[in-house]
């Protein structure tokens, strides 16, 4: 063996003493799991993709030799009730001697069958076996305007906003989301073992247990925390989601945000995210009572997320795109927002004969309206 497979061997060793140790650490834990020490620890190393592997190799072994060990032996008290003849039981040797050498022999065997798992492959063999867990993919929508509550198998709450789609992938330890469009509140329940993660556009954003919004709007998504704290990083970072690349959505590289109660961070595109902001941590809910609140958001995103509570297709040019808009907007008036846009920006609001609601940059000759309203600023 040459130089280089020695140190790699020695390696991949530690790593997957690492990884029974951590094992082992979460099966002794209690009920209310690891301290916040203990916790960041596990994140951060099981951040890293050889050390994630490896876990789940040896999780996997673990699960599959309980699997697929054969029943056990009849007791003494089970045999001398059978009325059968002939049949001999045979002990299991129990002495501390004995206990001792299977203990290391059981170690050293799901360490190796954890090693070669990861090197050939295991996730078929997970499948194969059924041990895995995994539930068939739900997809959750709502209509226009309409609001949708669901209860997931942890016991998390997500509250769906209109026009929104979802696709919910439980199993063993994998509490995953995929929000295609829309908006929705997670009320995650609290598992430090399993993070709760939700991927929308080019980020993924892990919760332990806490409270947070989603609103993803065409390629822009934003990030709003109610209560407790959420990382948010680029998605392809992930490497233990099992959903497929998406060739639609550019991979992105930004550093990990951290988000607490009352802050929200944005990204789009191949755009770098926003800086973390903080904000009122009822911001995060006040779409359930009807209220949007923006803040410096392009009109062509502004547009796009009204339009999930009105019937009309509205279409904005591309000039008038990239002006932001801060303030409120309340979802049963969304009309007389619209037509109040020709106040608050130089913009024409018209009407297409095919009935659809086009806004453009306004003409000079047009003029600005008088009796221009302050808008609503929360």
């Amino acid at each position: 063996m040459s130089r280089w497979e020695e140190e790699s061997s020695a390696t991949q060793d530690g790593c997957f003493d690492e990884a029974a140790a951590w094992h082992a650490k979460w099966e002794s834990a209690s009920g209310s799991g690891l301290s916040a020490e203990e916790v960041d620890q596990w994140v951060r190393w099981s951040k890293i993709p050889e050390n994630r592997r490896a876990y789940d190799a040896v999780e996997f072994v673990s699960r599959a030799r309980y699997a697929l060990e054969p029943p056990p032996l009849p007791s003494a008290e089970e045999l001398a009730a059978d009325d059968s003849d002939g049949v001999v039981f045979v002990g299991r040797p129990k002495t501390r001697r004995f206990e001792v050498k299977a203990t290391h022999v059981r170690r050293a065997t799901l360490l190796a069958m954890a090693a070669a798992l990861v090197a050939l492959g295991f996730k078929p063999a997970l499948q194969w076996l059924n041990l895995d867990g995994a539930e068939p993919v739900h997809i959750v929508s709502t209509s226009s305007g309409e609001v949708k509550h669901i209860v997931l198998r942890d016991g998390s709450r997500v509250t769906l906003g209109a026009k929104t789609e979802l696709s919910v992938h439980f199993g063993h330890c994998l509490r995953t989301i995929l929000l295609n469009s829309g908006e929705a509140l997670f009320n995650v329940a609290h598992d430090p073992k399993c993070p709760f993660i939700v991927i929308a556009g080019g980020g993924a954003i892990t919760a332990l247990g806490t409270e947070f919004s989603v609103r993803r709007t065409l390629d822009r998504v934003t990030v709003q925390v109610a209560e407790g704290i959420v990382n948010v990083q680029p998605r392809d970072t992930l490497v233990t989601v099992p959903w497929p690349k998406d060739p639609d959505i550019p991979s992105v590289a930004w550093p990990d945000a951290k988000l607490t109660q009352g802050e929200e961070v944005t990204y789009a595109g191949s755009q770098k995210r926003s800086a973390v902001a903080s904000e009122d941590p009822n911001v995060a809910t006040a779409w359930l009572d009807g209220r949007r609140v923006y803040r410096h958001e392009p009109l062509a995103y502004l547009v796009a997320d009204i339009s999930r509570y009105f019937d009309e297709p509205i279409e904005v040019d591309h000039d008038v795109g990239e002006l932001q808009f801060t303030g409120l907007v309340y979802e049963s008036q969304v009309k007389k927002f619209l037509q109040d846009l020709e106040i608050i920006f130089p913009v024409t609001v018209a009407r297409t004969e095919d009935n659809h609601i086009v806004i453009h940059a306004r003409d000079a000759a047009d003029g600005a309206p008088a009796d221009a309203p302050t808008p609503d600023i929360p």
